[in-house]
């Protein structure tokens, strides 16, 4: 077994649609249909709430680079609460996938699928942020050999996430990169219009 499997059960659940209010009004929105205080809620932690009348699960997150909260919500009841938070205060509005992908891309956020792998180090995917000074020199995570060897090597080599600034039309997902030889050197993962 992996070690995750020793600590963590997982149950899928596929009874339910999700919600994600973003953007620096999301949680006072958000305030005005819920008894739970928000306020309390913090940064990645979640709780059962019942969302204008609705059992749901309120997790304060997001992937725009503002803050926000997902809304896991029965499926035969999201289209009504989707309709209450659109008609709250009228600064609500539908946005899609495209529009999360530009201001996550914004805010230097990786997506799992696109940008990363379970076959990416948090070296090569400049989040090396993740792992706390204590860990590094304890080397006592999954992986801490390759990482810590990679994190040393001078110069940096190997394969890494940056960011692209486009000045014509946008770069997207799988073109390739290349030096001014014109050889491939990487590979766009995400892109959408500078």
């Amino acid at each position: 077994k992996q070690w995750y499997q020793r600590r963590v059960a997982i149950t899928a659940g596929n009874d339910h649609s999700l919600i994600a209010l973003q953007g620096p009004k999301a949680v006072p929105i958000l305030q005005k249909g819920i008894r739970h205080s928000l306020s309390q809620l913090y940064f990645n932690h979640t709780t059962l709430a019942d969302v204008h009348g609705i059992p749901c699960r309120v997790t304060r997150c997001g992937y725009t680079g503002e803050d926000g909260v997902e809304i896991s919500v029965p499926d035969n009841k999201v289209v009504e609460l989707v309709e209450k938070l659109l008609d709250s205060d009228g600064k609500v509005q539908l946005a899609g996938l495209a529009a999360r992908d530009s201001l996550r891309l914004e805010a230097g956020l990786c997506l799992y699928g696109n940008d990363i792998s379970e076959n990416t180090t948090p070296v090569e995917a400049a989040l090396m942020w993740t792992i706390g000074k204590r860990r590094r020199a304890a080397k006592d995570f999954p992986g801490a050999e390759t990482i810590m060897k990679q994190f040393s090597a001078k110069p940096k080599q190997g394969q890494r996430r940056i960011g692209l600034i486009i000045e014509k039309a946008p770069a997207r997902p799988h073109y390739p990169i290349l030096n001014m030889d014109g050889d491939v050197i990487g590979e766009v993962t995400s892109g959408c219009p500078s």
